[in-house]
């Protein structure tokens, strides 16, 4: 029987001592059930959730959902009953966190809500004396499937913090959908450059 697997997403947190603002995700895999994997090759896609999926339902990906990065993650020999730490990082460059803030942070959230969803392939032999078999993992179920989605979130203070010690110069504000498509506007019209450049000709009028 093949491998299942099992993720786990243990913490979600900042990373300070990267080039560029970044997000770290520890992962904990293990293999419940079937064979050794002597090597398993875990792929993910990363996205920013528009908002946490309902309490008992099953993470979905939805057409609100920001899609941010993927990754891979090699795990190697991994036999029945252990685990496996893993990390990954998402750097957030500027424009991507201004994206952040201008479709997530609108209503003040508490926390960013992130989806991971799994797929990949392993390798795995059911005894020494055959050759490797090469199959899309199985994850542990019920019911077994082919990918899985989990969620993880980070506190937009965390965020914030992460964000202020990269660009000590900027700082983000929230406003409504309304004032923001007002400030959009008076920018397309007047042919500012920045909303800073807006922003700080609008205060010289005061």
């Amino acid at each position: 029987m093949p491998p299942h697997l099992e993720i786990l997403i243990t913490s979600v947190d900042t990373r300070m001592d990267c080039a560029l603002p970044t997000i770290e995700f520890t992962l904990r895999v293990s293999n419940r059930a079937g064979e050794v994997s002597d090597l398993c090759i875990l792929n993910c896609e990363i996205y920013l959730a528009k908002k946490p999926t309902p309490r008992g339902a099953k993470p979905t990906i939805t057409q609100e959902d920001l899609y941010l990065s993927r990754a891979q993650v090699l795990i190697h020999s991994l036999p029945v009953g252990q685990s496996r730490e893993a990390k990954i990082q998402v750097p957030l460059g500027i424009d991507l966190n201004n994206v952040i803030h201008e479709k997530f942070l609108a209503l003040e959230a508490e926390e960013l809500v992130f989806k991971l969803k799994f797929s990949g392939f392993y390798l795995f032999r059911t005894s020494s004396s055959v050759p490797h078999s090469v199959s899309p993992i199985t994850f542990f179920g019920p019911p077994a499937t082919a990918t899985v989605i989990h969620e993880a979130s980070l506190s937009i203070e965390k965020w914030r913090r992460m964000i202020s010690s990269y660009y000590k110069n900027l700082t983000w504000l929230a406003v409504s959908r309304e004032t923001y498509a007002e400030l959009r506007k008076i920018m397309d019209n007047r042919g500012y450059t920045s909303y800073d450049e807006l922003i700080r000709d609008l205060l010289k009028r005061k």
